[in-house]
């Protein structure tokens, strides 16, 4: 199965993508890369292509332009959805990535279900769970969520 390939700087980024992945019941691997070293390692190597990329704009060394300049420079890999996610981006910083050819740009704080919804339109082969039966909720499980 494809994974998918998180470009993430920082681990809550990660787990967002994950938890966001995991609610849509999408069960491809996720694989991180935290800047744009990282993903040249990644694809260079002998790992199997990601399905999709969901990238941060801003990361420690390069940014989501340079991700896509690697991804859409790569015939095999041309394809490849890529989803920009920041926070408070320029009008400028969205122009780049989608001449760049990003897939979507989203805001990080924008619904979890979108982010599946939009990995989802890109018609690829998702793995995806039944649901499942929910889960019994401990009392104390809801007083720490309501703190």
């Amino acid at each position: 199965m494809s994974p998918v390939l998180v470009v993430a700087h920082d681990q809550n980024g990660l787990d967002a993508t994950r938890d966001a992945l995991s609610f849509g019941r999408l069960v491809n691997p996720v694989l991180a890369c935290a800047d744009i070293s990282d993903v040249q390692d990644y694809l260079s190597s002998d790992s199997p292509p990601p399905a999709v990329v969901v990238t941060e704009l801003h990361l420690p060394t390069g940014d989501a332009a340079d991700v896509l300049r690697l991804i859409r420079t790569n015939v095999a890999l041309r394809r490849t959805p890529v989803v920009v996610i920041s926070e408070g981006a320029s009008a400028d910083d969205i122009s780049t990535v989608t001449a760049l050819g990003a897939t979507a740009y989203l805001d990080r704080g924008v619904a979890v279900d979108v982010l599946v919804g939009v990995l989802r339109d890109a018609d690829l082969p998702w793995a995806i769970t039944p649901p499942a039966a929910p889960a019994p909720v401990s009392a104390r499980r809801l007083l720490e969520v309501a703190r």
